[in-house]
């Protein structure tokens, strides 16, 4: 049986939206996130409920990804601690190498990386434009841009609204294969300077300084 949405929003309402939530907060410790300055990069509903629990400090959320005045108002920064991807919404999966390689540049040395998007092989639950993403697809672009992947999870095995159904959910997501209906993953860029220094130096976002930038 296949569920079908009209949209992206009917389905983060739905119950099997819902679950989804529950299953992206048990990705993270209690405290993982806490005071961290992040950037975010598409659809952030789905982690609303993690961030409750959190609470990092978004210095920047951007929901689709459009060229004019893409990045005319971003904030200063000593440094940022996390990214997140969200690759809900075509906008961003059209853009999503791009996107992993400057989130490679933007991160300080040991930064994360946070991915979700929905499977490829799904065949349970069907989101009119919601693009679906190979893990394969992700994996390499990672390798691409030097970051080593610390966590992965497949999430909503099962979008049917029952207890039995949820508690089966819960068990299958923390098992390390694949098949569930999206995947959350993150990644860590790699240290360029000694674990010791901390004193990273504020830079300005621009559009010119994160697309167009010499690398150093």
């Amino acid at each position: 049986m296949t569920f079908v949405y009209r949209t992206p929003a009917a389905f983060f309402v739905s119950p099997a939206g819902k679950r989804l939530q529950k299953r992206i907060r048990s990705f993270f410790d209690d405290t993982e996130l806490q005071g961290q300055h992040c950037i975010f990069f598409g659809f952030i509903f789905p982690f609303l409920t993690a961030f409750e629990q959190n609470a990092p400090e978004i210095l920047w959320e951007q929901e689709s990804i459009v060229e004019s005045g893409f990045f005319s108002s971003l904030p200063t920064a000593s440094g940022i601690d996390s990214i997140f991807i969200s690759v809900l919404n075509n906008s961003v999966s059209d853009n999503l190498p791009l996107l992993i390689k400057e989130a490679e540049h933007l991160l300080k040395p040991q930064g994360r990386l946070f991915i979700l998007s929905k499977n490829k092989t799904a065949a349970s639950v069907t989101i009119n434009g919601m693009p679906e993403i190979k893990t394969s697809f992700l994996l390499n672009e990672l390798r691409k841009n030097d970051f080593e992947l610390q966590k992965k999870k497949s999430l909503l095995y099962f979008p049917y609204n029952a207890p039995f159904w949820e508690r089966a959910d819960k068990f299958l997501s923390v098992l390390p294969f694949g098949g569930g209906t999206f995947s959350i993953l993150s990644a860590r860029k790699a240290p360029l300077i000694p674990s010791g220094i901390k004193d990273y130096k504020s830079t300005r976002i621009t559009k010119a300084s994160v697309f167009t930038s010499p690398r150093t």
